[in-house]
């Protein structure tokens, strides 16, 4: 009987020691697994960063080319409008001329209010609209009672 239980635990030593060898061996491959899966991650982490910083200097660039479009957009416009202003400042002057309504003075101080053009334009429509709104000098007394 002594011999059946020496055997049992002979049996059972190795039987532990075959589990654990076991055990071992799957946790060092556990472990090899994870320090994979975290090179794995460490890669792409990295990856990623370097891929989304060549897109952010992308975008950054992209948006500097379209502010400077934006910007020689802006100053084309910029000199269109003044040469429509300046444009409409001589046809404005030559209908107040041929209407009469304008005189050189007003003429000049609308150049000098030029500064800001739709200041300009609302100063020549009001002397426009004052001078047509006055009877004329040379008008008989009759012929205003007649229009009033």
């Amino acid at each position: 009987m002594s011999q059946i239980f020496d055997l049992a635990v002979a049996e059972s030593q190795e039987l532990r020691e075959r589990v654990q060898g076991e055990t071992e061996s799957m946790q060092a491959e556990a472990r090899e697994n994870a320090e994979r899966i975290r090179i794995a991650a460490r890669e792409d982490d990295k990856a990623i960063r370097a891929r989304t910083e060549q897109e952010h200097e992308e975008m950054l660039d992209e948006l500097d080319r379209q502010r400077e479009a934006a910007q020689q957009q802006l100053a084309v416009l910029q000199t269109r409008r003044t040469e429509l202003m300046n444009d409409l400042k001589r046809l404005h002057g030559a209908l107040g001329a041929a209407a009469g309504i304008l005189t050189d003075a007003d003429t000049q101080e609308l150049v000098a209010v030029g500064e800001d053009q739709d200041t300009a334009l609302h100063e020549l429509i009001r002397d426009g609209e004052d001078a047509s709104d006055q009877p004329e000098e040379d008008a008989p007394p009759e012929a205003e009672s007649a229009t009033g």
